[in-house]
């Protein structure tokens, strides 16, 4: 019995082993699975799978495809100034995120939630999954393929995210819709005299709401443009008015009526425009938790010092998300 469980086990180990191992490819044609040590003085040090350690002159090899399972991420911790990229993301649980870093991404750690202030990840290839590595009771932004951005928490529905932003309206998006996430841990209270907040409109662009945000700034720009205008010409038939002697003599009413007409157009679109401010502000207390900045703006994915190994697509480990290439 204890033969049996002992080659289930071995048997299991190989498996495992099977699936993460790193290839290396030698300028023979030769391809070795195993594991990547280390490369000095011009030698690169290799276990294969069987536990054997191997050297290789770094002349002889082709090619090293590194397989880690995650997604390129840059995190911000709460004692950092700076974020760091060019990180893996692995895993996600309540003791932490599991990160791969430094060369080839071969040094794993777990960091704490408690230590994490924000972090972002990216796609780089569609077969990777952002579903698992997303909290469900922090702030996150969703950015899909179209490039527009959701704001809420998230829920897990099957092979689809669910979205719920701060007015309780929720939206279901597929993982293949997605191309990029902001996680954001660091809880910060809303304040209502944040000098952007008086720009009306601009606080919901900035925060992701372009189209309501737009909408604000345009229609208060053309309310008190029609105002100016209203004025003006209300300006002009009063000058009409001293200038026209029927006035006086005929008791012209003509200017008085238009006149009239121009000043009650000024109060309609004055109060137009003072109803739109109040509505900017019960707007932005009722997105509040989505117009909190964060502090980790990034563009564009850490691809620098990733590869995709997509010319031997055959070769790649079946259930990893990513293979790290290293040519020589």
């Amino acid at each position: 019995m204890r033969t049996s469980r002992g080659a289930f086990a071995a048997a299991f180990l190989f498996t495992t082993f099977a699936l993460h191992a790193d290839t290396l490819l030698l300028k023979s044609g030769d391809s070795i699975e195993g594991f990547y040590q280390q490369e000095e003085a011009g030698i690169v040090t290799f276990v294969k799978l069987n536990g054997e350690k191997i050297t290789v002159a770094s002349e002889e090899v082709e090619n090293i495809d590194f397989a880690q399972s995650g997604v390129p991420a840059c995190i911000q911790l709460k004692n950092d100034a700076q974020p760091k990229c060019d990180l893996i993301l692995a895993s996600l649980s309540a003791d932490g995120i599991v990160v791969a870093e430094g060369k080839a991404k071969r040094s794993v750690k777990r960091i704490p939630l408690a230590d994490v202030k924000l972090y972002q990840l990216r796609k780089i290839a569609d077969h990777q999954k952002l579903a698992g590595l997303l909290p469900e009771d922090k702030r996150v932004v969703l950015t899909l393929a179209n490039r527009v951005t959701l704001t809420g928490k998230v829920t897990l529905d099957g092979e689809s995210i669910k979205i719920t932003d701060a007015s309780g309206a929720s939206q279901t998006i597929a993982e293949a819709q997605i191309t990029a996430a902001d996680v954001n841990f660091a809880t910060q209270q809303f304040r209502w005299f944040n000098p952007r907040n008086f720009i009306i409109g601009y606080p919901q662009y900035k925060s992701g709401r372009k189209i309501p945000g737009a909408a604000m700034m345009g229609g208060f720009g053309l309310l008190w443009l029609g105002f100016g205008v209203e004025y003006m010409a209300a300006v002009s038939d009063n000058k009409k008015a001293h200038g026209d002697p029927t006035v006086l003599l005929l008791n012209n009413q003509s200017y008085l009526k238009s006149f009239n007409r121009h000043q009650a157009n000024q109060r309609n679109f004055a109060v137009g425009a003072m109803l739109l401010y109040a509505f900017h502000w019960f707007d932005l207390y009722r997105h509040r938790d989505e117009n909190v900045v964060m502090n980790l703006e990034l563009t564009a994915p850490p691809r620098s010092a990733l590869a995709l190994a997509s010319s031997r697509e055959d070769r790649r480990p079946a259930n990893l998300s990513l293979v790290f290439s290293m040519r020589y």
